[in-house]
């Protein structure tokens, strides 16, 4: 099960587009065959026919280190990033995005979603993406 959200938005005077993923729940027999980057470049081409001129964002939450390894495999630039800090305008629109989504649950100055009971986020994992100072609501790529 996967489900990617396109969002039409405004930031900085000018429009732009999210692919949201969230909730992604892959069997394991169909792990490993790149589904969720598939089916994202296919909302990806959909939207660029629709708006060629118009940028896209990947914007994804994830609790799981094997998910946040998607960013350095398939995109040149994503945040966070263990070797620099996130660009002012990167954050202002991460925050954009995230409080239209999470609303009162996204804590912007931790880059965190609170736990909401909307997901089950398992203690432990929380633990590693603090313990690597990632946060694991903050990505972004495009």
């Amino acid at each position: 099960m996967a489900s990617i959200d396109t969002i039409a938005t405004s930031f900085g005077g000018r429009a732009l587009t999210a692919l949201y993923t969230s909730h992604v729940l892959i069997l394991e027999e169909f792990r490993g065959l790149n589904l969720i980057q598939r089916m994202g470049f296919r909302s990806f081409l959909a939207e660029r026919l629709r708006h060629p001129w118009r940028p896209i964002y990947w914007f994804f939450d994830t609790f799981s280190y094997r998910t946040y390894l998607l960013l350095p495999k398939n995109f040149r630039d994503f945040w966070p990033r263990f070797d620099g800090p996130t660009p002012e305008r990167v954050a202002a629109l991460i925050d954009h995005l995230a409080s239209r989504i999470y609303g009162t649950d996204w804590q912007p100055a931790s880059g965190l979603v609170a736990v909401s009971g909307r997901k089950r986020l398992f203690r432990r994992a929380t633990g590693w993406w603090l313990q690597h100072g990632l946060s694991p609501a903050r990505f972004s790529g495009g």
